[in-house]
């Protein structure tokens, strides 16, 4: 991300991590407040997998 010579590019990636960390936190949230069905970070595992929400 920090390598990339392109400004959208760099922009591109910076808003996927940004959204990645977002979604992790957000499951990480959910899951200690006992909000989550299971064991899983689903969003998470959607969000790597490609299923935008």
């Amino acid at each position: 991300m920090w390598e990339a010579e392109d400004f959208e590019e760099k922009m591109k990636h910076e808003m996927q991590l940004i959204r990645f960390m977002t979604t992790v936190h957000e499951d990480a949230r959910l899951n200690l407040e006992g909000a989550t069905p299971g064991n899983l970070p689903e969003r998470t595992l959607n969000l790597i997998n490609g299923i935008h929400y």
